[in-house]
């Protein structure tokens, strides 16, 4: 990626003296007088960076279409992209430099709900259109510049734990890391599987960037689950699973929207077949649409885009006749956004309630054969 990590001592000196020396990269680097600015803030280094990286490809996809197209009113639409590490404390300072500093009226992130959580009254204070993909149901309380494309944690826990009980769990372990995300999809989780008549026989958490989950999974394997629900991020899902395996527990195994990376599968190993998760894109999709943006990012990249990236590339092609109408006035960005109606994109339908939510159905899917799979039920 090339991205540098950034250091933040000394930042008000530098935003004072207009400095060049804070990390970013650009997709087209034009003068601020010739472009339209924004911003995007994602894990783009540390353990979470797989889904950052996805990300700015799909971003970089979907920004240079925009440009080849004739830019926004004729201006090229430039990105400054920032790394957060998914650590809540950076991603506030990235935040207050795109607002300060580089003055963007949108910014597309982040990912982690933990930084968005840091992210969010900050750009409610500066009237920042806040575009983001995190999970923590907390965000639709956070300001009306705040607007998420992918459902919350209420509607993703609602849809593993009826599909879990479908498939006759009644004793759940949960494992999950302890953040904000995992917190919050955890808690949405257990609530819908007992509402539905299951028992949670048992709660793990783990830390961030944790390696080593065997005292964990031997508290899981002695309270003899039926079925194990675990949330985290790509290389700690893998290696956890890898781990259960080796302790010898044979539980279905269930997992969140974070699952599907290579990453996981590398960490996981032949672990990862069977795993069962909810999913939002579906890249073998008959769909035109989801046809012709999956021939482009291939052709670009050499691999099927995911989830996450295809959400970002909606956002732009949603923004897109926004942004021609307002410019860098974020106040009309906010309200034109709430006037989305009926945009269909490669991840289905995206349009936004009065919390800046969008509501979309899920895929079930699973891990068969050293892939990922739709499943038919």
């Amino acid at each position: 990626m090339g991205f540098k990590r950034v250091n933040w001592l000394g930042f008000w000196v530098l935003a004072l003296v207009l400095a060049s020396g804070c990390s970013q990269k650009t997709v087209e680097s034009q003068a601020a007088s010739e472009s339209l600015r924004i911003g995007f803030v994602a894990p783009l280094t540390g353990n979470a960076e797989w889904y950052g990286e996805h990300q700015w490809k799909a971003i970089q996809l979907g920004v240079d279409e925009i440009n080849q197209g004739g830019g926004i009113n004729g201006r090229k639409l430039e990105v400054v992209a920032e790394d957060d590490q998914c650590l809540p404390k950076l991603g506030a300072e990235v935040m207050q430099k795109l607002a300060a500093v580089d003055r963007v009226p949108l910014v597309l992130g982040a990912y982690c709900s933990s930084v968005c959580m840091s992210m969010a009254p900050i750009a409610e204070a500066n009237k920042v259109v806040m575009v983001n993909e995190c999970n923590t149901d907390k965000l639709r309380e956070a300001g009306e510049y705040v607007f998420r494309i992918k459902p919350g944690a209420a509607q993703e826990g609602k849809f593993i734990a009826d599909a879990m009980r479908a498939r006759g769990a009644t004793r759940l372990a949960l494992l999950f890391i302890n953040n904000e995300y995992g917190v919050s999809t955890k808690d949405e989780v257990k609530k819908n599987f007992a509402a539905d008549g299951g028992k949670v026989v048992a709660e793990e958490a783990f830390e961030q960037g944790a390696s080593d989950f065997r005292s964990q999974l031997a508290k899981v394997r002695e309270a003899r689950p039926d079925a194990v629900y675990f949330v985290g991020y790509a290389k700690e899902n893998g290696l956890l699973v890898r781990q259960a395996h080796e302790l010898g527990l044979r539980q279905a195994l269930y997992s969140s929207l974070t699952l599907e990376s290579a990453d996981f599968l590398e960490a996981a190993g032949e672990a990862a077949e069977g795993i069962v998760y909810p999913y939002l894109y579906d890249p073998n999709s008959p769909e035109a649409v989801v046809r012709a943006y999956n021939e482009k990012f291939k052709a670009r990249y050499g691999e099927d885009s995911e989830m996450w990236g295809a959400l970002y590339y909606d956002a732009l092609v949603l923004l897109k006749p926004v942004l021609e109408k307002c410019g860098n006035d974020s106040g009309c960005l906010k309200d034109g956004l709430l006037k989305v109606q009926g945009f269909e994109g490669v991840t289905g339908r995206m349009e936004f309630d009065e919390k800046g939510d969008v509501v979309k159905p899920y895929l079930l899917k699973t891990v068969r054969g050293g892939g990922f799979a739709t499943l038919a039920d």
